[in-house]
Formats: structure tokens, C-alpha cells, sequence
């Protein structure tokens, strides 16, 4: 039944449709003091020749790329040199350094390896309790060392 309905509401819709945006297109033109044929046929002049901006706006692609542009600049670029800067301050650790590492604790760099993976801090200057951890747990890196604070 619907294979028969749908056919015929396209036969009396289709046909309405086109006839009221007529009717429409000639009441802008007199509005605008032109003949009513003159509007459509001025209206169909310009959608047959679109100038440069509506035919890039036409386009999605566009509108994808400039949002993946747009993603790459606010998003990724900053996150990447925030990275840079993280991998370039664990590099740089050196003895009696003040850290925090990403578990929250705070410690001294007793000792370290260019080449290694771990990082010896000293947590606790009473007893001197050292603990060792990776490089990779250093979340931040405080003031560098008691000696520059005080002097």
C-alpha cells in the first residue's frame, strides 16, 4: 500500500512546492520593483555561476579540513611541546634536584645515569631514606637545589 501511496503524494506535493517558491520568487521581485520573470531568471543566472567563497562553502571537504586544521593547531601542537619539555627536564636531572614525583611524593635527587632508566631520591634527610624510581614517574621538577635556594 505504501508503494502506491507514495507516488501519488509526490505527484501533488512536488508540484505545490515548486509553485508556492514561484509565487515567492514574484513577490520578491515586486517587492523589489522588478518584473516577476526577471527575478528568476537573475536568480537563475547567479546559481549557475557561484562566485569563489559559495562554491568553497559549497564544498564540505573544506569545512573538514579546517576543523582538522583547527584541531591540530589548539590541540596537538600544544600537548606536544609539552611533552618535548617534560622528556628535556627528566634528561636534565641532576644530583640534589627537588622533585614531585606522579605519585605525590617529593624526594632529592641522590643519584641518577644519563643512560638509565631510574632515578635514587632521598625522601627523608633524617634517616636518610632513598627510594628509587623510574625517570617516567617524575611529574615535575621543584627549585633545583638547596644550594642555589640559599645562595
Amino acid at each position: 500500500m505504501s508503494e502506491l501511496f507514495l507516488p501519488a503524494v509526490a505527484d501533488t506535493i512536488l508540484p505545490a512546492t515548486l509553485e508556492l517558491v514561484g509565487g515567492f520568487t514574484g513577490l520578491l521581485a515586486q517587492a523589489a520593483g522588478e518584473a516577476p520573470g526577471a527575478a528568476g531568471e537573475a536568480a537563475g543566472e547567479a546559481a549557475a555561476e557561484p562566485n569563489f567563497f559559495q562554491s568553497v562553502l559549497r564544498n564540505p571537504v573544506w569545512l573538514v579540513a579546517g576543523l582538522a586544521l583547527l584541531f591540530y593547531v589548539m590541540i596537538l601542537l600544544p600537548e606536544k611541546r609539552r611533552q618535548t619539555e617534560v622528556m628535556r627536564m627528566r634528561a636534565e636531572l641532576k644530583k640534589n634536584d627537588r622533585i614531585l614525583t606522579s605519585g605525590g611524593i617529593y624526594g632529592t635527587v641522590v643519584g641518577t645515569s644519563p643512560d638509565s632508566d631510574e632515578v635514587t631520591l632521598r625522601v627523608d634527610d633524617s634517616n636518610n631514606t632513598r627510594i628509587r624510581i623510574a625517570r617516567s614517574a617524575i611529574a615535575t621538577k621543584l627549585n633545583s637545589s638547596k644550594d642555589e635556594a640559599s645562595g
